[in-house]
């Protein structure tokens, strides 16, 4: 288990990557350290060294301009649609 200021260098060194599985990886390993330095819950998710991780992320994939789509593929693409709410457009 890295201590919190060795994975606050690994937030902000990660800002310069390019490789998303790598950053996945390294984002993984961050979240069982700070667990394992007792961070849980809402604490873990608003950590600043969980924030950085999580705007590095959403910075490579660009995930505001393209959510809607990216659910839809994902929609369409389960085996089974049957257990899919459908929109009909009716209220």
């Amino acid at each position: 288990m890295k201590p919190i200021p060795e994975l606050c260098d690994d937030a902000l060194s990660v800002q310069d990557a390019c490789n998303l599985m790598a950053v996945a990886n390294g984002f993984s390993r961050a979240l069982s350290d700070l667990k394992g330095h007792g961070v849980y819950g809402d604490a873990l998710r608003e950590h600043p060294v969980t924030v950085l991780w999580v705007n590095k992320i959403d910075s490579m994939v660009r995930s505001d301009d393209r959510f809607s789509d990216a659910y839809d593929f994902c929609i369409n693409n389960l085996p089974c649609k049957a257990n899919v709410p459908q929109e009909t457009g009716e209220e």
